[in-house]
């Protein structure tokens, strides 16, 4: 995934309160690193597996703060109350899958394109599964961003 999009850079710097609105699931940058952190030491704990989706708006001509908006309502309809989807940057939106392996992050891909596909334009995808992803799960540059 490219990582070119930096928090509070340029007009579409959205303020968190903007979201809060739209959806009460949607948490912020810090709470998702806190709970990929919780997560990784119970998956190798109790051998467990969970995944990770990033979801990037692409350009498409609907306006950025629509089109996040969107986003945000299609991917919270497509995901289990037990899931947790966070806004990472302006334009991304990370779906953290608890106890859900590969097959799984497959499926929940396929729901989440669907859905945004229909609602929301155009939308870049990556995903990850732990334990066989955890170096790139590691890396991202959100995990480290304060």
């Amino acid at each position: 995934m490219m990582e070119t999009n930096q928090p509070g850079h340029g007009p579409e710097s959205l303020p968190d309160h903007t979201f809060s609105a739209i959806s009460d699931r949607l948490m912020d940058r810090a709470y998702l690193q806190q709970r990929i952190r919780e997560e990784v030491e119970r998956s190798v704990r109790y051998k467990r597996e969970f995944a990770l989706l990033i979801c990037e708006a692409a350009p498409d001509g609907m306006p950025m703060r629509r089109k996040v908006a969107f986003g945000v309502r299609a991917i919270e309809h497509a995901i289990r109350t037990s899931d947790i989807m966070a806004r990472v940057y302006d334009d991304v939106i990370a779906v953290l899958l608890i106890e859900t392996g590969a097959a799984g992050l497959d499926d929940a891909l396929f729901r989440i394109r669907q859905k945004l596909t229909v609602e929301a334009g155009a939308w870049r995808f990556s995903g990850y599964a732990f334990p066989g992803d955890e170096a790139a799960i590691r890396s991202l540059s959100f995990l480290s961003a304060a």
